[in-house]
């Protein structure tokens, strides 16, 4: 026969002393196991935040290198851009001036009757960047 610590009751002591002594050993052996499993629990936690935090780290610099990219390459696709646009000195008009509230506001008889017909037409705000047409 044989009891649930897996000692056979054979070999169990009969006087009561002798079982207390063992009880006690077992269960000092049981603390002892306890306390090494929630040491081991504790490490394999801290390694999983760990690998937790480290792949975040990885995800955020991967992010940080595709913005530096696209940023990098972005600009020189503009510069290309406007390098090519400036080189060719396109004739083209130049964009007209938004409307701002720089200007003064209209007299109410010119909002009744519209603008005067003797109305001058604004500077171009922007200047022609090429050399060979001005």
């Amino acid at each position: 026969m044989c009891c649930s610590s897996g000692m056979p009751t054979d070999t169990l002591p009969d006087d009561s002393e002798s079982l207390k002594r063992l009880l006690l050993a077992r269960e000092a052996e049981l603390a002892v196991e306890r306390s090494a499993r929630a040491v081991a629990e504790a490490e394999a936690s801290r390694a999983l935040t760990l690998v937790k935090s480290s792949e975040a780290t990885i995800a955020h610099l991967k992010l940080l290198i595709e913005k530096l990219k696209r940023a990098q390459y972005d600009e020189r696709s503009e510069r290309g851009e406007r390098l090519s646009i400036s080189s060719s000195c396109s004739s083209r008009k130049p964009r007209p001036r938004p409307a701002s509230t720089s200007r003064k506001p209209m007299p109410p008889a010119a909002r009744r009757y519209g603008p005067s017909p003797v109305a001058r037409p604004a500077a171009s705000r922007y200047p022609s960047t090429c050399r060979a047409s001005g």
